[in-house]
């Protein structure tokens, strides 16, 4: 209570600020985030053009507060949007980007072990933002004590010339659409993408992606409960075929890998030993040309797992997953993970699975990928006594940030690490050889991981075979120093080039010979990421009706490539690999 007294006392004897300059104030640490998105956003600042429209949306969205809540409301509605600053705080430092549909989705489902890897970062969010609201509630304070008078005309000019931006935005917009379409089409498509634009500001955007991410999941969980065993039609599967033959049966492991770079991998051209198991391996085929279809994991995992793609993202709420296409197809099916599983996509499918586990992943001690090798034997050999067709996931940990958490320290090759740094500084530019030297550490662990997987697949006596493929690439500074981890709305090729490998036992090449020579031949063709349930489901000759081929078909063709940004903007996945940066 004292304590209490003491610093009530210490406020009243901080001299105000006079009301004009209080309100100023005000307003200018509420523009401050949009100034810095200005800095850390290539694509608001690719022009001069872009820039001073942006600066001019986010003033006049500033200045709203003081033409609605005129003298006695205008530093309570500032004060309401200020409460936001953190989160935006956050995408900024982190993805570099303001706040969109998936870094919102990202937060809402991550896990303490999860966060408590970026704790350093937190400290940081948290250390900015208490200083500007500090600053803020001096001027708060200065206003609420003495507020002065705002004159009515400068309250109608702001309204006025933020409807005439809007105005100028929607004629321009409005243009765009074809004559063909209705007057009514017309402009209820140009007043979507006018409220999108203003959408993008702080704090609107931070309201407009939470609303957004609260009815898609309130959307998901709804068809969820429809779905049931889904909706896929299979029209040929082994388990049918080859019921007299239980030997022939295949076993497929679909691995999902973690923040797995292409450009640092040894076997796509990268000087250092990352893949010294790998390497060594006879029966396996990397393509080289591989791109994720997203850069971050919550938007990635559904376009891995279903026929989702980043034009028809929602497609697996309606036809459901690789897991209910699996099993409709007689595939005993099995979801073993090291980091989170809170994806709808997934938690639709547990209750349709033979076997789950979650060994724990984020802030669990001692929880490396190879906590996955125990269950994946115990599911195996029961697949092996009933001789059934397999199905299995295996959701790693991979090179997710901090890397130095994926390995033993006993484990590290590369030296020195970024053990024993905070979050903060290991990813200060300073420290960026120890950051890289972190990284590929976790990929030749991914590598050892991997090796220890295709022992278990040489060791079958069935056709059985693997596929690795991570969600994602990283950025490390090595393109564009302030480009660093994933999630970025404009990723670089480093965030989206990645390595898929398929690796298969002797059984599986001399039952399907067809498949391993078109693999072989067709490595350094295009890929996508969001073509592999296709090509899953083709290399063990499991069909259904549908509209896109896979890689190991006979008539397959490259099809242009797209990623889905965080924001759910589709765009062109070839452009970033043409140009090494911004599509």
């Amino acid at each position: 209570m004292k304590i209490y007294k003491r610093l009530r006392q210490s406020l009243q004897r901080v001299p105000l600020m006079h009301p004009y300059i209080a309100l100023a104030m005000m307003l200018l640490l509420l523009l401050l985030p949009s100034l810095a998105i200005i800095i850390v956003d290539e694509m608001v600042r690719i022009s001069p053009f872009n820039i001073t429209s942006y600066i001019l949306l986010a003033s006049l969205l500033v200045g709203l507060p003081v033409a609605l809540g005129g003298r006695r409301g205008v530093h309570w509605i500032l004060a309401f949007c200020m409460l936001w600053l953190p989160f935006e705080c956050a995408c900024l430092l982190i993805a570099k980007s303001p706040v969109s549909f998936g870094l919102v989705q990202a937060t809402l489902q991550t896990n303490p072990g999860e966060a408590s890897e970026l704790f350093g970062i937190y400290i940081v969010i948290a250390l900015i933002t208490l200083s500007i609201w500090g600053v803020f509630f001096w001027a708060f304070k200065s206003w609420h004590r003495a507020p002065a008078k705002i004159s009515p005309l400068i309250r109608w000019t702001i309204l006025g010339a933020f409807f005439l931006y809007l105005l100028g935005i929607g004629s321009q917009l409005y243009r765009i659409y074809p004559p063909t379409q209705s007057w009514r089409e017309r402009v209820i498509g140009t007043a979507f993408k006018t409220y999108t634009r203003v959408a993008k500001v702080y704090p609107l955007d931070i309201w407009h992606n939470s609303l957004f991410y609260c009815s898609v999941r309130l959307r998901e969980l709804r068809l969820c409960e429809e779905l049931g065993e889904g909706n896929f039609q299979v029209q040929t599967s082994p388990v049918w075929d080859k019921r007299d033959k239980p030997h022939e049966l295949p076993i497929i492991l679909f691995v999902i890998g973690e923040t797995g770079s292409a450009a640092h991998w040894q076997m796509l051209g990268y000087p250092r030993a990352t893949n010294p198991y790998l390497s060594k391996e006879r029966n396996l085929i990397l393509f080289s040309n591989a791109t994720s279809a997203a850069d971050l994991t919550s938007i990635s995992i559904p376009l891995m797992l279903s026929a989702s793609t980043p034009q028809h993202y929602d497609r697996w709420q309606h036809e459901g997953t690789l897991i209910h296409l699996f099993r409709k197809a007689g595939f005993a099916t099995a979801w073993l993970s090291n980091q989170s599983s809170q994806f709808a996509c997934v938690e639709v499918s547990v209750p349709l699975m033979d076997f789950h586990y979650s060994a724990g992943g984020y802030g669990v001690e001692q929880c490396y990928d190879e906590a996955l090798l125990p269950p994946l034997d115990l599911f195996l050999s029961q697949v092996e006594e009933e001789q059934r067709a397999a199905f299995v996931v295996l959701h790693t940990m991979g090179a997710h940030f901090r890397y130095d958490g994926r390995v033993e320290e006993s484990y590290d090759y590369f030296k020195p690490t970024t053990r024993g740094l905070s979050t903060v500084m290991a990813l200060d530019r300073k420290h960026r050889a120890e950051l890289i030297n972190s990284y590929d550490n976790a990929l030749r662990y991914t590598d050892f991981f991997l090796s220890r997987v295709t022992a278990r697949i040489h060791r079958m006596e069935r056709p059985a075979l693997f596929v690795y493929a991570p969600d994602h690439g990283e950025g490390l500074g090595e393109i564009n120093p302030m480009h660093l981890l994933h999630g970025s709305e404009w990723p670089l090729k480093d965030e989206l080039h990645v390595p898929v490998v398929v690796v298969y036992n002797e059984a599986y090449a001399r039952l399907y010979p067809q498949y391993v020579d078109r693999m072989q031949a067709r490595k350094d063709l295009p890929f996508s990421t969001a073509s592999l349930p296709n090509l899953l489901q083709d290399l063990v000759d499991v069909k259904q009706v549908r509209e896109v081929s896979s890689l190991v078909d006979s008539l397959y063709n490259p099809e242009p490539r797209y990623y889905l940004s965080p924001s759910l903007q589709v765009r062109s996945a070839d452009k970033v690999f043409e140009g090494d940066g911004e599509d």
